[in-house]
């Protein structure tokens, strides 16, 4: 960094503009390796305000392509398009074919990064064929990493593997340090995907290695994203959460917006893997926000940009009437200038209808320029909400797999139930009801509640309820069903109650004591249904919900008497509640019990089944009303 300064320096007093310009430009290119990019365009500005003064035009080509890098890996890619289309402007009017590829290859990146495959794939191979052509052997490494990139997004990863060990054999061979971290860093992101854990490790290691003795700061946070999501697969969590905090502070350091989106991501999923909800919700969130911005943004501004038009309108031609006088009798001047004037008055005639004709289609094509402008502009619009709505979707569907990881999974239930059934059909893509269970000390709980809303208001206060009852529970050493539930009211009115609301959640959380063989439970406006001796007993249950409510007073205690044989059923309220059968009427709970207990003699997966196949039926065409919970517990 001091020698560059110092050429700067130098060349300043020297005649010859060209050398100023290549200082400030290998300056920008040191700091853009080092991932400092604004301080990087900065110096990259500076070098073409020069040649552009001196009018040096190949150096402002270098110029354009060197500021377009920077937005690139800042995620400004209208501005990168921009300055790669001007630089590739330059090197084809000045014939520079052994430069064109270089600019082209840019370009694939940028369509890369917007997820335009075809064209990233198109414009990399047309690169590739000169980089073989001139041996540039630096750049033919990284078109083989970006067809890796490609492939990999398009998850071929068998085929992306292979170009990416070719960028790694041409680098190494060829010393190129930064490309090594690049394609070692998507390598292991590669094998991450294709469950090879310990190669990705292994290669992310690399990148990593390679990025801190060379200050490359964006393989440095890529590197330790790397590891941190593969440490998540292997449940090592410690580990993880700290790779990835390391990453994001790397990242957020030297302005790396994909890094910081990608830190984002992976911890969100690693708290909610771990179980801690709260974290993944705010992480989550602060990802969603960062990837809206970057993609809609960014694309709508290049799409406007991409689609300006100019129209050159013609010159009309003028038209000349050339008279020819002849001499004539006085007999006959008289009734030539008659005509003439009839005709001269005909020509008027035919000019004013001709120019209100060709006036009113002016107009008319001007109003029909008008009408498509407003039609691509709708169709522009309708383009962006359908991304806008792919991208909420798509937002949501990942909330689905934070909530689903928090659920109750099969082998824990397994290993404590042994013969149960569970019907969970929510009415959105995530769901307001939600089961969930743990073990400690020698005692087994599992509730079944349905929180205040449906859809995603009411995923957010499931993933609350379940992160103060493992709280509860795993922190604070509470045992009985009922001071569970006294706590996490606690919880929810302290939490987000406090300027009145009485969001919530009514429930039933069972409790098996391994030790006794015993039963107990609570429950809050929901109670538990047991099927014994043919009969269908409704068991006790408190009319307050776990939140704030008419009235604040302790859950009771309950314990459930039951025979081997018995049934147990917890459910919520969406079977019972929901609209169908002939009348279009609530199903109700008489009816729902009277199910229960008429399949009460097949087995649990049938009983699942007609349960499901019954509910189908009575709700025919109308829309599901509620999420719908029913579990089965056979005693």
């Amino acid at each position: 960094e001091t020698y560059m300064d110092s050429c700067i320096s130098i060349g300043l007093k020297l005649p010859n503009s060209k050398y100023i310009t290549i200082a400030y430009s290998q300056k920008g290119n040191y700091y853009f390796n080092r991932g400092e990019n604004k301080k990087a365009l900065l110096n990259h500005f500076k070098a073409l305000d020069i040649s552009t003064t001196n009018s040096n035009r190949k150096y402002m080509s270098k110029c354009f392509n060197n500021i377009a890098n920077a937005y690139d890996v800042m995620g400004i890619y209208d501005k990168a398009l921009s300055y790669y289309f001007q630089s590739l402007k330059i090197k084809e009017e000045l014939g520079l074919k052994d430069k064109i590829y270089v600019t082209k290859l840019n370009i694939a990146v940028v369509y890369y990064n917007l997820k335009e495959y075809d064209k990233s794939l198109a414009y990399n191979n047309e690169s590739l064929l000169d980089c073989i052509k001139y041996k540039d052997y630096e750049r033919e490494a990284m078109i083989y990493n970006n067809l890796a990139n490609n492939y990999a997004d398009m998850k071929e990863y068998e085929r992306a593997s292979l170009y990416y060990q070719k960028t790694i054999d041409i680098s190494t061979k060829n010393e190129h340090a930064y490309l090594i971290a690049l394609s070692a860093s998507g390598l292991a992101n590669n094998l991450y995907f294709l469950k090879k854990y310990d190669k990705a490790i292994e290669y992310a290691n690399i990148a990593l290695g390679v990025g801190i003795k060379n200050q490359f700061n964006e393989h440095i946070a890529s590197a330790k994203n790397e590891l941190g999501q593969t440490y998540i697969a292997l449940k090592n969590y410690d580990v993880a959460e700290k790779n990835l905090q390391e990453a994001l502070i790397v990242a957020k350091k030297n302005d790396i917006v994909l890094e910081i989106k990608n830190s984002y991501e992976n911890l969100s999923r690693l708290y909610a893997q771990d179980k801690k909800p709260e974290k993944a919700l705010v992480y989550y969130q602060l990802f969603s926000n960062l990837k809206d911005s970057l993609i809609n943004d960014n694309k709508s501004r290049l799409l406007a940009n991409l689609q300006e038009n100019f129209e050159i309108e013609k010159k009309e031609s003028e038209n000349k009437l050339l008279q020819a006088e002849n001499e004539l009798s006085g007999k006959t001047i008289k009734q030539q200038r008659i005509v003439t004037y009839i005709i001269i008055g005909g020509l008027l005639m035919t000019t004013l209808l001709a120019f209100f004709i060709f006036n009113g289609l002016k107009k008319q094509k001007k109003a029909f320029v008008i009408i498509s402008k407003q039609k691509e502009e709708v169709h522009r619009q309708k383009e962006i909400i359908e991304e806008h709505q792919k991208e909420t979707i798509d937002s949501i569907n990942y909330a689905k797999r934070i909530q689903y990881a928090l659920l109750a999974n099969n082998d824990l239930l397994k290993r404590n139930l042994n013969n149960y059934l569970v019907l969970f059909k929510p009415k959105d893509i995530v769901s307001g009801d939600f089961y969930w269970a743990t073990e400690h000390n020698n005692k087994f709980y599992l509730a079944v509640c349905d929180c205040t809303g449906h859809g995603v208001p009411g995923a957010f206060m499931s993933l609350l309820n379940i992160g103060f009852l493992s709280e509860a529970i795993k922190e604070k050493n509470i045992e009985q069903p009922h001071e569970i539930f006294n706590y996490v009211r606690s919880r929810l009115i302290n939490t987000i109650s406090k300027e009145g609301q009485q969001d919530g959640m009514d429930g039933i959380l069972l409790c098996f004591d391994k030790t006794t063989n015993q039963y107990t439970y609570a429950a809050a406006n929901n109670e538990p249904i047991l099927i014994s001796n043919n009969e269908v007993k409704e068991l006790p249950k408190d009319k307050m919900p776990v939140g704030k409510g008419e009235k604040i007073q302790s859950f009771t205690l309950q314990t459930i008497h039951a025979n081997e044989g018995d049934t147990l059923f917890l459910y919520t309220d969406g079977y019972a509640d929901q609209f169908g059968g002939p009348k279009g009427k609530k199903f109700k709970y008489k009816q729902l019990n009277d199910l229960l207990l008429s399949l009460n003699n097949k087995s649990m997966e049938n009983q699942k089944d007609e349960l499901n196949s019954v509910i189908e039926n009575w709700k025919g065409k109308l829309e599901q009303l509620d999420d719908i919970l029913v579990i089965g517990i056979k005693i």
